[in-house]
Formats: structure tokens, sequence, C-alpha cells
């Protein structure tokens, strides 16, 4: 029978007749074994394939009249050369007799590619994985540093309302703040904002904003700024709570231990609060505000864009300046005497704290669960606390203490079930 169509053919093409002789091969199957087609045809299977010559015939046995075999083998073509082939074999019939045919395609270049490939994906992989470590241990290194320099903030605020009314200062400190957002994300404000849009944003910022941070400065004025910085970071035990409660964390051993320590140590930091007799009141506002910042924060909506926390700022700031010109008794004579340190308070809340803390952790909360990005807060206390035993000579008993520690460990637990998530 005459072969010619398979002269065409690129893959190496081999033919043998039913005693697994050698009756016809293409020009690319001589180019391959580098032989000649007269020499290779008439040749046994053993003369060609040498040490794959057992492989092949065995792969010719289980060939079935319709079936075919297809796999890779490496090819032996001398001592010191070897190809990647694949091969199929199967049966054709020539006047009744059963032949066999088997297709060659060298691969070894492919492979070479291949492996090559791999190479140079596994080393972008790893060259991705370092970038996605030293990204992360600089968000790390970043965000602990702003923690550090807004540790100063309770002090701050404590400076500030010695002269200025603590909500008035809140009101035109968020107000500042929201008007220079604005200008800077204007563009994006006017993309995203609409009717529907604000009022989910609404219960978010005055919970948290309104009555959270505002009742917050208003509490610092009789309150030591260590206790009420615990007070704040201990935010995230009730959001925990929240998120508890609204299944979108899952419950654990861990975190129930870390709730009922938390709540246990905010006791003992209340009950054995230094003056807490003669600012009762500023204490249950402080309590308050913890727990609206808590929902505050909790409630606001994951779909909004971080541009959105100037219109927070903005709304947040006209309600509490509403407030203070009906409810807060302003003396124009203590406005006219504000000295340096109160002044340097209100500068540094409205650079570090409104223009830089808040937006930060507005990201944070876009990013991240409320919990995880809450437990960055944990560092703010130790510095608050370490300022105002230093500057203020603020005390602490042995209960309030230990009721410092209890808490931070609750919060340690809470965290360390997150992260096994």
């Amino acid at each position: 029978m005459n072969y010619f169509h398979f002269d065409l053919f690129v893959e190496s093409v081999i033919i043998l007749d039913s005693t697994n002789k050698i009756v016809y091969v293409n020009d690319s199957t001589s180019k391959l074994f580098n032989l000649s087609p007269s020499r290779m045809i008439k040749s046994e299977v053993q003369q060609i394939f040498k040490k794959n010559a057992e492989a092949i015939l065995n792969f010719n046995k289980v060939v079935g009249e319709h079936n075919s075999l297809r796999t890779e083998i490496e090819l032996d073509l001398t001592d010191n050369l070897k190809v990647d082939v694949q091969i199929c074999i199967s049966k054709i019939s020539v006047t009744g007799i059963g032949n066999t045919l088997i297709l060659l395609h060298d691969i070894t270049l492919e492979k070479k590619l291949q492996n090559k490939y791999k190479e140079e994906l596994k080393n972008k992989e790893s060259l991705l994985k370092s970038l996605e470590e030293y990204k992360d241990n600089l968000e790390k290194f970043l965000v602990f540093l702003l923690f550090v320099i807004t540790g100063f903030q309770f002090i701050a605020i404590q400076q500030t309302v010695t002269v200025f009314p603590a909500i008035l200062s809140t009101a035109i400190r968020f107000i500042l703040g929201g008007l220079f957002l604005g200008i800077i994300f204007y563009k994006e404000i006017y993309r995203w904002l609409n009717a529907k849009t604000l009022i989910s944003l609404l219960p978010s910022i005055i919970l948290y904003r309104c009555v959270g941070l505002g009742g917050f400065s208003v509490a610092l004025k009789n309150v030591p700024s260590g206790i009420g910085s615990v007070m704040l970071a201990s935010s995230s035990i009730f959001m925990y709570i929240m998120a508890l409660l609204g299944r979108k964390e899952k419950f654990s051993w861990w975190s129930f231990t870390g709730i009922f320590l938390g709540l246990t140590g905010l006791t003992l930091l209340i009950t054995e609060a230094p003056q807490i007799k003669e600012h009762l009141t500023s204490y249950i506002i402080l309590i308050i505000s913890v727990i609206c910042f808590s929902v505050g924060v909790y409630m606001r909506p994951k779909n909004v864009p971080i541009s959105s926390i100037s219109l927070d700022m903005l709304i947040g700031g006209l309600a509490l300046l509403v407030y203070s010109f009906y409810f807060e008794n302003i003396n124009p004579l203590e406005l006219n005497s504000i000295n340096p340190g109160a002044l340097l308070g209100f500068i540094y809340l409205l650079i570090f704290v409104t223009l830089i803390s808040d937006p930060a952790l507005a990201y944070m909360f876009s990013t991240t669960s409320t919990t995880r990005a809450n437990s960055f807060m944990l560092i703010r206390p130790i510095i608050a606390l370490a300022i105002g035993w230093v500057i203020n000579r603020e005390k602490l008993t042995i209960f309030s203490i230990f009721g410092i520690l209890i808490s931070f460990i609750s919060l340690k637990l809470i965290f360390k079930t997150h992260k096994k998530k």
C-alpha cells in the first residue's frame, strides 16, 4: 500500500506490519532518528527504538482494533541524546491485514519552555509574595506610627477643653476637617453622592461622630485620659458582641472568654476610677459615648467610599454646632483667655486626628472587618496611659491597672479568634 499521504506530516510517522517490522517512515521520522528511510524500513522495532522497544511493543499489544493509545515517553535516540515525545499508537487495516500506526511528536522544546516559564512564574510568585509581605509590614508600621502619634490625642483633648467648650471645639474641628477633605475629594463625592447613600450614612454619623466622639470630648474634661483611652479602645468588645448577634462573626470559646474578661476589666476600671463619685456624670457619658461609638462604627455601610468621611465630618460637625449653641454655656471671656497649650491641642487634634487618623480608620474599616481594624486602637491607650502618668500625674490604683490588663488580654483573645478564621 502507498502511504504517500503521510509524507507531508510534520509529526514523525512510523507504520509497522503484523510482524512488527517497519514498512513506512516519513522524512520527519528520518530526521528525528538521524537515519535514512531506506535503512529504517524493514528494520525491527528493537533496532530503531532500542531501549524503548519493549515499551512500544507492550503498547502495541494492548491496542485493540478500534482503540488507540496516547502517552508521553522519553525516547533514547543515542547514548547521549534523549528527547521527550508524545506517542500515539493505533491500528489501521490494510487489505485485511492489521498494521500499526505510530505518531511521534517531539515535545522536548515545549517542555524546556514550559519548565522555563514555570520557573519564571515561580520566581514572580515568590517576588509578589515578598512584595505583599513587605506591603503588609509597611502598613502595620505606618498604622503603628499613626496611632503612636495620635496616642497624644487624649491629652490634647483635655488641654483643649480647659478653654474651649468641648462640644463647640469638636464641632469646629469636624467642620474644618470636612471642608478640607471635601475640597480634596469633591469630584469623587459628586459621583457617588445621592439621597439613598446619605440616608444610609445618617444613623452612623449621629451615633459615631455626634454622640460617640462628641460625648467622649465632654467626658474627658473630668475623666483621666488613660482610663478614657482604654474605654475607647474597648469599644471593640461591644463591636464583637454586635457582630456575634448579627452572625457576622462565628462564636468561639476564645471570643466568649475575651468578652467576659473585657467586661470584667471595664467594671474594675470604672468602679476603681479616681474621683468617680464627684464626676459620676462624666463617667456615665463616657460609657454611653463608647457604646454609641461602637454601634455607629459597626453600622457604617461598607460600600461607601473613603471620601464619605468628609460628608460624615460636615454633618456631624454642624449637628454638634447647633447643639453647642443651644445647650452649651459659651463664655466669651474664656475664649479671650486662650492659652498656647489649648491652641496647640486644638491644632494637633485637627491635623493628626481629624485629617489623618479619621480617614485612616475609615479606610481600614472599609477594607477589613470592624473588629480587626479596631484592634489597632490598642496602641493608643498604651501611649495615653504613659503620657497621662508622666505628664498629668494621673494616679492609677492596683485594681485599675488590673482592670486595664484584663481589658487588653480580652481584646487579644478576640483578635486571636479573628486571625484564626
